[in-house]
């Protein structure tokens, strides 16, 4: 058992608005964290889009780190802490949240991943209900496998995820470029890295409905990518193949982009299984690939080195 240092990883990209409520979550927690870094890409560059804290904050503020994966690693090369807390802007912390994040890692030095519930709130920060509630889960490791991604345990929210630093420091270098699943890739490396991922059913964060959910500069591109992809293998696929059904319920995500863009929460429809395991192994297709390379890189014993100067 120890205490792990906890630095908390604000990623912002134009959602400044949002911004400064983010920061207080974090002010506002039991457990102060160690280290507080903001890193943006939020013109001006070069100085903070918003008023900082009067607490002890670092700011980086740049254009060449758009997509969420390289404020993704950019933030783990930088920070110091033994654990880190990822916060997208539109996001807050509950007050518990880095208390429990501690905890996890200092009783389980073999985790490496900790993703936790989420609660939701409107664009003004009200509370809003969950129309299509996880399905029970309790506290503790998870294995890396498809359902746990489709049942919603794993999936697609930086805000929810910790990492143990140095466990991922090795692999930054696979955040770069046009990866659309930071969170998922994270996820599925933890298991490659030698660490174990865990999953707490506590509504340690707070996401934020609102017209802008978008995180990333290339998001729009690469969402069109993956619906263009997904009609090529309607296409190419046998009718009545397993193959067809899953590239339809890949198709048919478009109905949760459409929610999420409104502001809306998706309904329990458009949360079903079929429909979010299309969108996990869209994000899987791109993990297999990087995973490729990262393979080949252990077989040769080989030295991954990151593109954020990032220093164990």
């Amino acid at each position: 058992m120890s205490d792990p240092t906890v630095s908390v990883v604000v990623i912002a990209h134009r959602r400044t608005e949002y911004l400064e409520d983010a920061l207080r979550s974090v002010e506002q927690q039991r457990r102060p964290p160690d280290e507080v870094l903001v890193i943006e890409d939020n013109p001006p560059y070069g100085r903070p889009s918003v008023v900082p804290p009067a607490w002890p904050v670092s700011w980086e503020n740049r254009g060449d780190l758009g997509p969420a994966g390289a404020k993704f690693a950019r933030g783990l090369a930088t920070a110091r802490g033994d654990v880190v807390a990822f916060l997208e802007d539109d996001d807050r912390f509950v007050p518990e949240k880095l208390a429990h994040v501690a905890r996890v890692f200092g009783d389980h030095p073999e985790v490496v991943f900790l993703r936790n519930r989420l609660a939701f709130i409107g664009p003004d920060g009200a509370p809003r209900a969950a129309t299509s509630p996880i399905r029970a889960h309790p506290e503790g490791p998870v294995p890396p496998v498809p359902s746990a991604m489709s049942r919603g345990l794993m999936t697609l929210n930086m805000s929810a995820m910790s990492v143990r630093r140095r466990a991922y420091l090795p692999a930054l270098s696979f955040y770069g470029g046009e990866n659309p699943s930071s969170d998922v890739l994270t996820y599925w490396l933890s298991a490659y890295l030698g660490g174990t991922a865990w999953y707490s059913p506590l509504p340690l964060t707070e996401y934020r409905f609102h017209d802008r959910n978008l995180s990333r500069s290339n998001e729009v591109d690469v969402t069109l990518r993956s619906y263009a992809f997904a009609r090529q293998l309607v296409a190419a696929s046998a009718p009545g193949s397993p193959a067809r059904a899953l590239a339809r319920s890949i198709e048919r995500s478009q109905r949760l982009g459409a929610a999420m863009a409104s502001g809306r929460l998706p309904t329990p429809s458009e949360l079903s299984g079929q429909l979010w395991d299309g969108v996990v192994r869209l994000s899987a297709i791109h993990f297999l690939r990087l995973y490729t390379v990262y393979r080949h890189w252990r077989q040769i014993g080989g030295v991954v080195r990151p593109s954020t100067g990032a220093a164990g």
